[in-house]
């Protein structure tokens, strides 16, 4: 908890202190009431809340950072734990003839919409200098399948071959030369290693606007021998495409089911037939029938398919289908 930022040492001390004298926390609200406010403060609150530190208490963290009316769920707790502890420090005489804690309801917190998952581990790696609960690449897992031909730590297997790969940037440096050309130097990273790319003349000009921090792109190019530094030989990508990956998915243009004979019922047919009424598009289908002896490729020209990710999630879910992807060359 002490590298979380803004937390510290005396708060994580304050914190741990509490519960071995007292227990497991119940919720945010006996947090706030137990532990000493002067020492664990709104910013600590705030950023261990950022960090996942309070995921187990059940409530979904903009419940508790997400603004209202120029407040936060933090900002209602700690006034809740405050009068708490004023009360008991005191020893005052509620209106209703009780000094105990009942005296106080706990606080609604406002009802608001949780933060999508790049916001939430854009949080967490602010306070913590890492991702801790995933990473923002693996929502698009499925295209990166699909598109990909690599990660990142896989790149010297393919020395002078075309390399197709999803990152996030996440280092931006636009820059200008001793003889007055714009240049950029950037730092891209996928869920295993982390690459730096450096991009001149007319690809710099093309490609520039893409190398944003934060942004998560699909980067298709050459693992080719650098052409400049020293003697040895070191490899560098040459890029030929960028495209954010949010559309990579227009890059698959084919869909092939597989099928045993046996496992095609009548439930089956229905089931498929709700699918491309559903999910009617422009990506062609083919369904391709296998047994022991032979194998059928049933293919249509008017029923198509849309590429929607619900789509393959209820194909993961029909055991007796396996799918395979084409995308263009």
């Amino acid at each position: 908890m002490a590298a979380v930022k803004g937390v510290g040492e005396a708060a994580v001390e304050e914190i741990i202190s509490v519960r071995n004298e007292g227990g497991a926390f119940k919720n945010v609200f006996d947090f706030a009431k137990r532990v000493n406010l002067r020492t664990v403060n709104k910013k600590s609150f705030e950023n261990l809340c950022a960090a996942g530190a309070f995921d187990s208490f059940g409530l979904p963290r903009a419940q508790y950072l997400a603004d209202n009316n120029g407040s936060n769920g933090i900002e209602t707790i700690l006034r809740y734990g405050n009068t708490l502890q004023q009360q008991k420090e005191s020893a005052q005489i509620s209106l209703f003839g009780g000094g105990s804690d009942q005296d106080i309801p706990e606080p609604k917190l406002p009802q608001v919409e949780e933060f999508g998952l790049i916001e939430k581990l854009n949080r967490e790696k602010e306070v913590t200098g890492i991702y801790l609960s995933g990473h923002p690449l693996q929502r698009y897992q499925r295209e990166i399948n699909c598109c990909c031909n690599c990660t990142l730590d896989e790149l010297d297997n393919f020395h002078q071959k075309e390399v197709r790969f999803a990152a996030m940037v996440t280092k931006s440096q636009h820059r200008v030369s001793a003889g007055g050309s714009n240049y950029g130097t950037f730092t891209v990273e996928d869920t295993n290693s982390t690459l730096h790319l450096n991009l001149f003349k007319e690809d710099y000009l093309k490609y520039k606007h893409f190398f944003e921090e934060g942004t998560l792109l699909h980067i298709r190019g050459m693992y080719q021998e650098q052409r400049w530094g020293g003697d040895a030989a070191k490899y560098e990508v040459k890029i030929n495409e960028v495209r954010l990956l949010d559309d990579v998915w227009r890059d698959i243009k084919h869909l092939t089911l597989h099928i045993n004979l046996h496992d095609i019922q009548e439930s089956w047919l229905q089931t498929m037939d709700n699918l491309f009424e559903k999910y009617a598009g422009n990506l062609q289908v083919t369904i391709e029938i296998v047994d022991d002896r032979q194998q059928i490729q049933l293919k249509s020209p008017q029923r198509k398919l849309a590429y929607h990710p619900e789509l393959f999630v209820q194909l993961d879910r029909m055991k007796q289908i396996a799918y395979a992807v084409k995308v263009k060359e």
